[in-house]
């Protein structure tokens, strides 16, 4: 299904190309991971991303239509061998005018004001120390209004997104269509939202189905500071605890000390239960946050990782360099390897050095 979703995809894209101007750019990333925890190991990536966007095609006085065309080329080396794969990263079709927008193909949804330990990460897989901020997009339409107040509603149909994704524990059933919406409300010097979806998840060879609410509320004053929360309905779900549910908290703030160092922490607390709002299975997970600014070229910052339960925790040491169209980017990290920490830092376990060299052109 994901094939003939690109292929008409493609096919509509080349029409609208006859009757636009479109710009070509992109990006080329070279990554190095070593990595040492008994024995060490070596992981060689090399990602090409073409992008190829169209210019405004106007319907009308108001209507507009344009696309966005991404691939994605890359080869991967590890202990296991070179894997290598060219496949559709981004290809969406946006008709819009000033408020309304309704965008189909294979693009990025995500939303949610926390950063690191993210309860709203529903369909990315954005690594929060990633510099390139990279993650797969999605099968699906959305339609979105903006009104004159600043207020946004969403609302959204996948389909043919089969594999986990964000913080999904099980896959999702083959040719049946997830459904969800949103809305973000102005509060004063902040915002506040609320968001659904529901989907049929496959497990063992059976679909159940799946619904999820969540929330998000975010104030900016001297210390901006942030909530999201998520419960999940399973019940339908044997395998599963009938509830899941899950929240963050977090703040920042810039101090000013010479350039400005800017800090932020988190904490994530996620439960499960056969009752709804029962916490039981808890896990607790604290994340901070600090960068500073050394020059007009190079940054550093820290990231750290804090799994109360066991008492494990991970911790990454960047150095930045940036120009116009090049970045130059060293980690150092010191990561233990538990699952929990490893779907929120992106690392495996091991102590190493990451190297990542980024072109955009």
């Amino acid at each position: 299904m994901n094939k003939f979703l690109t292929i008409s995809l493609l096919l509509i894209i080349t029409a609208l190309t006859r009757a636009q101007d479109f710009d070509f750019n992109g990006q080329i990333t070279a990554n190095h991971i070593y990595s040492y925890n008994k024995h060490s190991e070596n992981f060689s990536s090399l990602r090409f991303i073409p992008r190829l966007a169209s210019s405004a095609l106007y319907l009308s006085e108001n209507w507009f239509i344009d696309f966005d065309l991404s691939g994605l080329f890359f080869i991967n080396s590890d202990y296991n061998g070179t894997q290598h794969e060219a496949k559709l990263f981004r290809g969406k079709i946006r008709i819009a005018n000033d408020q309304y927008e309704i965008r189909g193909g294979l693009q990025k949804i995500n939303f949610g004001p926390a950063r690191m330990l993210r309860t709203l990460r529903w369909f990315d897989s954005v690594n929060p120390a990633d510099p390139t901020g990279f993650t797969e997009g999605v099968y699906g339409i959305k339609a979105r209004y903006s009104s004159m107040n600043n207020s946004i509603y969403e609302i959204w149909s996948l389909y043919g997104n089969e594999k986990r994704k964000g913080i999904e524990q099980t896959e999702t059933a083959g040719k049946k269509p997830e459904f969800g919406g949103r809305i973000l409300l102005p509060l004063g010097a902040g915002e506040t939202g609320a968001v659904f979806h529901t989907r049929t998840e496959s497990l063992n060879g059976l679909d159940f189905r799946e619904y999820r609410y969540g929330f998000n509320f975010r104030y900016e004053y001297e210390v901006g500071a942030w909530i999201e929360a998520m419960a999940a309905d399973n019940r339908k779900n044997p395998y599963t605890p009938a509830y899941n549910n899950m929240i963050t908290t977090g703040m920042d703030y810039t101090f000013g000390m010479g350039n400005g160092l800017y800090t932020l922490a988190e904490h994530m607390l996620s439960s499960s239960g056969n009752n709804a709002g029962e916490f039981s299975n808890t896990v607790n997970i604290t994340a901070m946050l600090a960068t500073y600014p050394w020059s007009l070229f190079d940054s550093f910052s820290l990231y750290s990782w804090y799994l109360w339960n066991i008492n494990e925790g991970a911790v990454q040491l960047q150095w930045q360099q940036t120009y116009d169209t090049f970045y130059f980017n060293i980690a150092l990290f010191h990561f233990p390897g538990h699952n929990i920490l490893a779907e929120n830092s992106g690392y495996t376990k091991g102590n190493g050095i990451s190297l990542i060299v980024n072109y955009n052109f």
